[in-house]
């Protein structure tokens, strides 16, 4: 019966320490992946930027080659569209700058679960690897006294 306890006791020391291990490997990649894409390969986070929105102010059909720039107050808008334009290029101007804040906080977000990882696998690793060598030198030492 104590072969059978040590031996759960022993798969369980490595399961733990295997998987703390695995958990430093994954939050040291993320944050070599992070801090690559942040100082080194700037343009990397290109392809996860979000498209543009779409403009919704046009609810009636407007001739085509007039844009808001162009068109002051010579073109056949109404006062109402117009505004709605205007509008839209505010909107787009604070959906730039919202795009740049939330890419910020998503860089820093993948850093605390980064870090906040590590806190936590390598004293569990550690500890678990330590008991680890513990039980095997002193199984070595019985070993060694049955002889």
């Amino acid at each position: 019966m104590a072969f059978k306890l040590s031996s759960i006791r022993t798969v369980y020391f490595y399961l733990i320490a295997l998987i703390a291990l695995m958990m430093i490997v994954w939050g040291t990649v993320d944050l070599a992946n992070l801090g690559l894409k942040t100082w080194v390969f700037k343009t990397a986070d290109k392809a996860d930027d979000w498209a543009p929105p779409v403009p919704y102010l046009m609810t009636s059909e407007i001739k085509l080659g007039q844009t808001a720039e162009r068109c002051a107050d010579k073109c056949d808008l109404t006062a109402d569209e117009k505004q709605q334009i205007q509008n839209w290029l505010v909107d787009y101007k604070n959906w730039q700058d919202q795009q740049g804040i939330m890419k910020v906080a998503r860089k820093q977000k993948n850093a605390v679960r980064d870090i906040s990882m590590l806190l936590v696998a390598i004293p569990l690793f550690l500890w678990h690897w330590k008991m680890i060598s513990k039980e095997t030198k002193e199984s070595k030492e019985n070993n060694n006294k049955e002889v």
